[in-house]
């Protein structure tokens, strides 16, 4: 999600099969009212109109031209789970506290809040996703239990 927002952000389509080559010289070739349908007083605007037209073929209506949705991953679930409690414990809070760049007392609070309200994990995620990149690519660990 926040990979297609940061591309949203800069008008950039990041599907793969959106990414050829040919597929982006086809696009920019075609009119704006091939690629951009009209609104209606109910709808917005249909973006996308020839990919939607060539979903219609192969899917229904219905999914073609539902609305988006989050795509969440089961964050609280993993935080629960015994291999990454033993993660935590054993390695990225120690890892926090050493790196210094967050109160290791704030995100152990975060995490218990993680653990009784599934909506507060999207906060304690980025300290988490932050100590496992620079076990990874700065000090050279590797993922392992």
């Amino acid at each position: 999600m926040r990979q297609d927002k940061m591309m949203m952000a800069h008008g950039v389509e990041n599907r793969v099969p959106f990414l050829d080559r040919r597929v982006i010289e086809f696009a920019r070739a075609l009119p704006a009212e091939h690629l951009v349908g009209p609104s209606s007083p109910m709808h917005a605007p249909v973006t996308k109109r020839v990919v939607k037209e060539l979903a219609r073929r192969h899917f229904a209506a219905a999914f073609v031209y539902r609305r988006k949705s989050a795509f969440s991953l089961p964050l609280a679930q993993y935080f629960r789970s015994g291999g990454f409690v033993a993660l935590m414990e054993e390695r990225l809070l120690p890892g926090m506290a050493a790196r210094g760049l967050v109160d290791v007392a704030v995100i152990r609070r975060w995490w218990r809040r993680a653990l009784s309200a599934p909506s507060t994990t999207e906060a304690f995620w980025i300290p988490v996703a932050l100590e496992l990149w620079a076990q990874q690519f700065i000090d050279g660990r590797g993922y392992r239990r």
